[in-house]
């Protein structure tokens, strides 16, 4: 028993040693048969208090170490444990439909124009135009593989278009409201002429105030994939984005592609189908409806703000289409 704490009496009848100088009139009473006085009694009860305190403190401290060495104890099982998931996410190997092939050089380009000039008098606008290339493996020989380079093409534009919107959302930290299921938008998903618009908002704005960006699909044979514009962002003047993909043609690559090698077998040789991704923005605001006031017909706006906003914008889904478009698809060509 732990020193200052009362231990119950042995089984011959011990009444001591009693600890507690405060119940020693207790003790005294036991064995002339008297009680003890009144004030005595009360010191004697605080003195139990006392020693129960200290007996729920020592039995606390002795359940935190037990505590203590069970999760000493249990630590072992459970690094093993998270070490064997480890490893079972480690053995996971995912199979491609068709391996990632040597991708082709990006070529990024990216081009302005400003229009009207400042000294005009109007409001300028202007077109930012990006392209680059990416590539997808080339399958052929199954019943599937029925398509030419430019229905790929086309069906690259559709999913591209699709995702450059959500993009922007995801960019810019915005919600994106009204907008079809992802991969279905080209399928009479995004709103079109005359129907209420996709909207790119703040999160903290309020549904009556106007969104940051609106977006609607308009109907564009031949021509790429086409949304108009408006919101706060385009102030009042409509603009334009086109996303548009053309087949570059198909070549091979690796030890296959190389000019005076063997004839390769068909597991070894790669074959890829270059696009190239084109984004057009046109008649895109340079400032907002205060344009006249922000100098040179706002151009410093453009230049300082606007423009680097959306060219990081660009390159970043440029960046995204180079490097994974070849992960998630493949150019089933008909021989």
């Amino acid at each position: 028993w732990p020193q200052g704490v009362a231990r119950a009496p042995t089984l011959a009848g011990e009444l001591g040693p009693w600890p507690l100088p405060h119940c020693e009139a207790w003790r005294r009473g036991f064995s002339s048969g008297t009680a003890p006085a009144a004030t005595q009694r009360e010191d004697c009860g605080a003195g139990v208090r006392w020693s129960t305190a200290v007996a729920a403190a020592v039995a606390a401290a002795a359940c935190r170490v037990a505590g203590d060495v069970a999760r000493c104890d249990a630590t072992p099982a459970k690094k093993a444990e998270e070490a064997q998931e480890e490893e079972d996410d480690d053995e996971f190997d995912f199979r491609f439909a068709k391996a990632p092939v040597e991708r082709a050089p990006m070529d990024w380009d990216l081009s302005t124009v400003v229009q009207p000039a400042a000294t005009s008098g109007a409001r300028p606008l202007a077109t930012v135009a990006a392209s680059s290339t990416f590539s997808l493996p080339v399958e052929r020989g199954w019943a599937r593989d029925s398509n030419t380079p430019a229905d790929v093409a086309g069906s690259m534009a559709d999913t591209l278009a699709d995702r450059l919107p959500r993009w922007a959302a995801e960019q810019w930290r915005l919600e994106l409201v009204g907008a079809p299921m992802q991969l279905r938008g080209m399928r009479g998903g995004w709103p079109k002429e005359k129907a209420k618009p996709a909207e790119l908002r703040w999160p903290w704005m309020p549904s009556p105030m106007p969104a940051v960006l609106t977006v609607r699909q308009l109907p564009s044979p031949g021509e790429g994939i086409v949304f108009e514009l408006g919101g706060l962002a385009c102030a009042g003047s409509p603009a334009f984005l086109t996303v548009q993909c053309e087949a570059l043609g198909t070549s091979m690559v690796g030890d296959a592609g190389k000019p005076g090698a063997a004839a390769a077998s068909s597991d070894e040789a790669s074959e890829r189908l270059d696009i190239r991704l084109t984004t057009t923005l046109s008649d895109f605001p340079v400032a907002g409806r205060a344009w006249c006031m922000v100098g040179c017909g706002g151009q410093w706006w453009w230049e300082r703000y606007r423009l680097p906003a959306i060219r990081r914008l660009l390159r970043g889904f440029h960046d995204m289409a180079n490097e994974q478009m070849m992960l998630f698809y493949v150019a089933a060509l008909r021989d």
